[in-house]
């Protein structure tokens, strides 16, 4: 099976292999550098979308047993009315990549 990839979509595609190829090699064990180009890789993806202008988010906070503060984000609209709808996204980017703000445009839509 042949698979093309979207004309709309091949430029970004090739801006980041460019942008990818000139970025030094990172070290084996070196998270903090890992960390540091994956959320600006991960910022960048979400500058090629505006916020859903549709969707409030409303922050709130919990605190674990272990006294350890987590935030939380709730997504809702008013043009869209399903009574008990719910997704509940957890992404642990492998404990060193992304935060509720480096997803809040993707969630949003």
């Amino acid at each position: 099976m042949n698979h093309t990839l979207d004309p709309e979509l091949a430029p970004v595609m090739t801006d980041l292999a460019q942008k990818s190829a000139a970025a030094p090699a990172r070290k084996r064990g070196d998270w903090r550098t890992l960390r540091e180009s994956g959320n600006a890789g991960q910022a960048a993806m979400a500058a090629l979308i505006p916020p859903s202008p549709a969707v409030r988010a409303t922050t709130y906070r919990a605190t674990a047993p272990d006294g350890v503060e987590i935030e939380l984000r709730w997504y809702s609209t008013a043009d869209v009315a399903v009574d008990g709808a719910t997704v509940v996204y957890a992404h642990g980017g492998g404990m060193v990549l992304g935060s509720l703000d480096t997803y809040d445009t993707l969630l949003s839509w």
